[in-house]
C-alpha cells in the first residue's frame, strides 16, 4: 500500500509540472530505479530542478519590484528580482541579472504561488539566492525563475511584522 500511495503522489506531482511545462521530458514515475533500489525523492527532483534549469547561480537580491503584467494572456501580478550574480553554477549569468517570477504584491493585491514540489519563490532585497532559472531568449539578462533557494535571509529587524514575511 505505501509503494501504491507514493506512485500517486509522484504521479500527482508530475502532472503539476507538466501543467506549468516543467520536466516534460518525464512521462513515466516509477518508485524504483532500474537496479531495484528505491528512488531518493529528494535526489530525483534535484534532478528535474538542474535539468529544467538553463541556469542556476548564487548572488544577492539588490532590489524587488511587482508589477500587474501578462503572463499566458492573463493578467497577474510578476516579481522582478535585480540580482548580483557571484557564483555561476551552471550556465553564464551575468555579473547582474533580472529574475522573474510569478507572485508578489502591488497596492493591496497580493499573489503567492506554491510551486510544487518546491514551494514558495519569494525574495527580498538583501537576501543571498541560490536560483534555478530559465534564460528569457528575447532578453539575456532576464531569467524565469523556476526555484530559489534562500541560502541567507535579509534582516527583517525586530516586532511583529518583521515575523509575518
Amino acid at each position: 500500500m505505501f509503494g501504491a500511495v507514493k506512485k500517486r503522489t509522484l504521479l500527482l506531482i508530475v502532472l503539476v509540472l507538466l501543467q506549468f511545462g516543467l520536466g516534460a521530458a518525464y512521462t513515466t514515475v516509477s518508485n524504483t530505479s532500474a537496479t531495484g533500489a528505491e528512488v531518493d525523492a529528494k535526489q530525483y527532483w534535484d534532478n528535474v530542478l538542474y535539468s529544467s534549469s538553463t541556469h542556476i547561480f548564487i548572488g544577492s537580491v539588490l532590489s524587488v519590484e511587482s508589477k500587474w503584467g501578462e503572463l499566458d494572456g492573463f493578467e497577474t501580478i510578476l516579481s522582478y528580482a535585480s540580482v548580483s550574480v557571484s557564483e555561476n553554477v551552471k550556465g553564464e549569468a551575468g555579473s547582474q541579472i533580472t529574475l522573474k517570477y510569478l507572485g508578489g504584491t502591488v497596492g493591496n493585491a497580493t499573489l503567492r504561488v506554491f510551486y510544487n514540489p518546491w514551494g514558495l519563490i519569494e525574495c527580498h532585497t538583501g537576501d543571498r539566492i541560490k536560483a534555478f532559472a530559465r534564460q528569457d531568449e528575447r532578453e539575456p539578462a532576464m531569467f524565469q525563475a523556476i526555484d530559489v533557494e534562500v541560502i541567507s535571509r535579509a534582516e527583517m529587524g525586530r516586532g511583529f511584522a518583521g515575523w509575518l514575511r
